[in-house]
């Protein structure tokens, strides 16, 4: 049947190269492979460098008035070990005082908001500051709250005797 197929004439066959795991692989997949390295190595780097630049930096936030900043490292105070996050600060300077992330969150209803936790004005694009009236912790000015958006959970900062 294949001479027909092969209008009669026989057709050589080159034999095969085995390979040390008998994996035939296509030709373009060291591009590929290639492609995802670049890929995977500028992303580590640009992680790298936006952290080193958001490390010395202090945001001022808008608000009833300017003395609420953030940022990752606070001079005089230990570094944190937290999971990096591109949006939330490991320290919040508000109300003369020094707030750490702790590490906890916070569940945020419609409900909650004016009963549990309070208002202050204080926005730093769309992260948003709150005071804890449900803890008395909160009550006592010890913890505030920080949300982003509309999220349905906020991370709570305590106070801390740095800075």
């Amino acid at each position: 049947m294949l001479r027909h197929l092969q209008a009669g004439r026989e057709i050589p066959v080159q034999p095969t190269r085995r390979r040390s795991l008998a994996l035939d692989i296509h030709p373009s997949a060291g591009k590929v492979l290639l492609v995802a390295l670049v890929v995977v190595v500028t992303w580590i780097v640009a992680v790298n460098v936006t952290d080193l630049l958001r490390q010395g930096r202090v945001d001022t936030w808008t608000g009833p008035d300017a003395t609420v900043q953030s940022g990752l490292q606070l001079a005089g105070c230990p570094a944190i070990a937290f999971r990096e996050d591109v949006y939330f600060p490991s320290w919040i300077r508000f109300e003369d005082s020094v707030f750490r992330w702790s590490d906890t969150l916070l569940p945020i209803g419609s409900t909650s908001i004016g009963r549990s936790i309070e208002v202050t004005g204080y926005h730093n694009g769309d992260l948003e500051l709150f005071r804890i009236l449900n803890t008395p912790e909160g009550r006592e000015g010890n913890q505030i709250l920080l949300r982003q958006g509309r999220a349905p959970a906020g991370a709570i900062y305590t106070k801390t005797d740095c800075g």
